[in-house]
């Protein structure tokens, strides 16, 4: 939470034993960690409500958006995952994708006089990434480049919090 040390809930940490974690996020609403135990390697997700301040109203979903992507993930098929409350809010737990997301990997395209050119093969493996989701029924609702992980094998479309189920 805002204002104090953030920690994971007591609930994932009986769940997940973390033998490592980190915080890579912590903002508006959303928190996670990377997180290896003797189960495997996490992605933790852990909402709570956006208090009001001068440049935001107030959120009270982001206290939700962990235990509604769990859901979709498990409607998706993906079973190594598990989600629940928390006294702020819900979290949820997911494999870890390695990997940058695409923001971070095309930023040196987007500095001012850069000739570094975008690679079209990384493009092509976001639009993938997509068609996936698409075909099984599925539109993500939230499409942004920091949501396409680029991994060593494939790419990855995270952040399915918003996602909407077709049809």
């Amino acid at each position: 939470m805002p204002g104090s040390p953030p920690e994971l809930p007591i609930v994932v940490l009986d769940a997940l034993m973390p033998t490592s974690q980190r915080l890579v996020l912590n903002r508006r609403g959303s928190m996670v960690w990377q997180v290896e135990s003797h189960r495997g390697h996490y992605a933790v997700k852990v909402g709570y409500p956006i208090e009001a301040t001068a440049e935001w109203a107030a959120q009270p979903w982001t206290a939700l958006a962990p235990a509604r992507e769990g859901a979709v993930l498990l409607r998706l098929g993906l079973t190594d995952l598990a989600y629940g409350e928390w006294e702020h809010g819900t979290w949820n737990f997911q494999p870890w994708h390695e990997g940058p997301d695409l923001y971070r990997l095309w930023e040196p395209c987007r500095r001012p006089g850069s000739s570094i050119e975008p690679d079209i093969g990384v493009a092509l493996g976001c639009v993938e990434a997509l068609a996936e989701l698409h075909a099984k029924g599925w539109a993500h609702d939230d499409v942004q480049p920091a949501h396409f992980i680029i991994g060593p094998e494939r790419t990855r479309l995270i952040d399915l919090a918003l996602a909407l189920a077709r049809g």
